[in-house]
């Protein structure tokens, strides 16, 4: 792949420049304990994740005592907590790979489905990469929002989407933008449909 045949960037956060394992374990951890159930470990909960295994079978195997409905609500309530994002650090050097992307395209933007700006704009800034980027596009309080839904306008330009999710996937293909895939975050290579794939984003470099 040479990036300076593309003009912008989009790039997810979470999971794709950010290790997300700890944080989303920890928000499910607490949700299951304090309502009744048996947490299951972290491993099992991530690969889960990973391979698409629904929300609701992850909690049966938990023995939760409630209902979806209302550990949907937890969940949207806790996991952009500050208590939840200090579980997060940077992937492995990824200044040195924003560096780099800015070095090769016009563009650098971040696409975000967080809702809690001030909570983005302060872990950015402790992160020390908040300036890196051109643009930030964030989510709104509507939670079934996609990130196709934050940008338009950018049909026909020299793009690159990179992400880890299906969302990531739709954002692509809705604004005709070449996609890279980071496979090492929330799914496995299976469930992503790209033009390029990498484990981690220091595999570009």
């Amino acid at each position: 792949m040479n990036l300076s045949t593309f003009d912008i960037i989009f790039c997810d956060l979470d999971g794709t420049l950010l290790e997300d394992k700890k944080r989303h374990y920890e928000c499910y951890k607490d949700i299951i304990i304090q309502y009744g159930g048996n947490p299951i470990s972290k491993d099992e909960y991530w690969n889960g994740k990973r391979h698409k295994i629904r929300c609701d079978d992850l909690l049966k195997k938990s023995e939760f005592k409630e209902s979806m409905e209302l550990y949907r609500r937890e969940w949207i309530q806790r996991i952009e907590q500050e208590k939840y994002l200090s579980f997060q650090i940077l992937k492995p050097r990824i200044s040195k790979v924003i560096n780099f992307f800015k070095k090769n395209v016009k563009q650098v933007n971040l696409i975000t489905m967080r809702k809690n700006k001030k909570n983005l704009i302060d872990q950015l800034t402790k992160f020390g990469i908040i300036e890196s980027f051109d643009s930030i596009y964030i989510g709104t309080a509507e939670s079934d929002n996609k990130k196709s839904d934050l940008i338009d306008g950018y049909y026909g330009k020299k793009t690159l989407t990179i992400g880890d999710s299906e969302d990531d996937m739709e954002l692509a293909m809705k604004i005709g933008s070449s996609f890279l895939a980071v496979t090492n975050g929330i799914r496995i290579q299976e469930y992503l449909n790209a033009d390029y794939y990498c484990k981690e984003l220091e595999d570009l470099l």
